[in-house]
């Protein structure tokens, strides 16, 4: 089993010409990438996986859910997982024209050839606009009865100041409990996430449909397995 660091923030490139990624096996799995230059989202390389869902809940489109790609119903729309500031731009800046939610697998990344020091070279140095880039991904709770919530910090998540959001936060929710908590944490429509015809999640929903819509807007998701965090309703 893999065992995953979480990432999100700004970059100069896109991830997919990070060494992370082109290097073999690529290391990288991706939720969602904005785009600021062309204002599209590029889908993430996370397939979400589950099997008793077949489209977004709440999604007037009926947008598939199972066996798509995360992020799979925001490309080319407005409001997304990285329009976390007030009122809705997008974070990333003219200097760093991409911002992006994304996990690292250690064993992948060491296995071709990095240390957890060239990290920040190797994985495009994603930061917020004034702050030094991170140096190391963020760990992971392993408790086989939490699920670990990946989203980029703005107000709702408790970073008031403009120039430090987008950077990664993570939260956590016991298993059970995910739609509850999501309502808790996910950002306004349209600053964070699209309006709800793309999508909405319930408090009545189950962990399955909950984990649906919150994959398809980019966000990540894990669950530990006792030991490492582990994907939570999605794959490679």
């Amino acid at each position: 089993m893999a065992t995953y660091l979480s990432i999100a923030g700004q970059t100069a490139t896109t991830y997919t010409g990070t060494p992370a990624y082109t290097a073999t096996p690529n290391s990288i799995v991706a939720f969602s990438e904005w785009d600021s230059a062309s204002n599209t989202y590029r889908a993430g390389t996370a397939q979400i996986d589950t099997p008793n869902v077949s489209t977004v809940p709440g999604n007037t489109f009926l947008t598939p859910a199972n066996g798509e790609f995360t992020c799979n119903n925001l490309i080319q729309t407005n409001g997304g997982a990285e329009n976390i500031r007030t009122n809705g731009p997008a974070v990333a800046a003219a200097f760093t024209p991409f911002h992006c939610i994304y996990a690292v697998d250690v064993d992948q990344f060491a296995d071709a050839g990095f240390e957890m020091a060239t990290y920040f070279d190797a994985t495009g140095r994603p930061a917020s606009f004034s702050s030094t880039p991170q140096s190391f991904p963020g760990n992971m709770n392993p408790d086989n009865d939490i699920y670990t919530i990946l989203l980029s910090s703005g107000p709702r998540q408790g970073q008031p100041t403009l120039n430090d959001m987008g950077t990664r936060v993570i939260y956590e929710a016991a298993v059970g409990d995910l739609a509850t908590s999501l309502l808790k944490l996910q950002p306004p429509e349209n600053e964070g996430r699209p309006r709800s015809t793309y999508g909405n999640i319930q408090s009545g929903m189950n962990d399955e449909e909950a984990a649906a819509v919150w994959l398809s807007f980019g966000y990540g998701l894990f669950k530990g397995d006792g030991q490492s965090a582990q994907e939570a309703f999605w794959t490679r």
